[in-house]
């Protein structure tokens, strides 16, 4: 693969990516990022097998192809480059990372070692602005429990009937509550899942980023 980008666009995906990655001895491709280029752009992917994110990048592109990454190596030295453009070109499981003023590689990992990110059918789906969501979830986050003994108190409820989501949270000694109604979305039959919180703080980080509407889906426990 090869391709030229933004440093500044690759740099604050690697970083979320990175956040979302485990350290797991027994599966240490877990602590790792999934970089695939296509006709379109870049491809980032990362997950705990509880979470899983992926981001998509324009840039240049000259050759498609796959790698994976060491993740907490690759935004180190990214932290360091400064300059406006990147280019990344992989030679068998090598990635060689180009700017005007730095060069390097990073030895990395067969991409079909990677996990198989989920794929499910969406049963209900619905739109909300990412402020409104970002401030509902803060709002009633800091009341759910710090500790993941009972991991229904580690984490933010939601419940949704017609045009009403239901934030809720509780460390059982104290609770919060929020709700939102709204015209821009419809649900034909009440849908009630929990959201662990660390996932949750994982979701308010990337919501800082902009304000837009979002769409959210459900299946089952997803």
């Amino acid at each position: 693969m090869k391709i030229q980008c933004l440093v500044h666009n690759l740099k604050e995906n690697i970083m979320s990516a990175e956040r979302l990655t485990s350290k797991n001895q027994t599966l240490p491709i877990l602590g790792s990022v999934f970089l695939g280029v296509e006709k379109d752009g870049i491809k980032i992917r990362a997950t705990n097998l509880e979470s899983a994110l992926e981001i998509n990048l324009p840039g240049k592109v000259y050759e498609a192809g796959f790698l994976v990454l060491p993740a907490r190596a690759l935004n180190m030295f990214l932290s360091g480059v400064f300059e406006e453009q990147i280019t990344l070109e992989s030679k068998k499981n090598n990635l060689f990372i180009r700017t005007i003023k730095t060069e390097s590689v990073f030895r990395g990992y067969p991409p079909e070692d990677f996990p198989i990110f989920p794929k499910t059918e969406i049963l209900e789906k619905f739109y909300i602005s990412s402020s409104e969501l970002k401030e509902s979830l803060a709002s009633v986050g800091v009341a759910s429990s710090i500790s993941d003994i009972k991991p229904e108190l580690n984490s933010i409820f939601f419940n949704m009937f017609k045009n009403t989501i239901k934030f809720a949270a509780t460390d059982s000694f104290r609770l919060a509550e929020r709700s939102i109604t709204s015209k821009s979305f419809h649900l034909d039959k009440q849908v009630s899942f929990l959201v662990p919180q660390k996932t949750i703080i994982e979701l308010l980080k990337l919501l800082d980023r902009k304000d837009e509407d979002i769409s959210v889906g459900t299946n089952k426990n997803q």
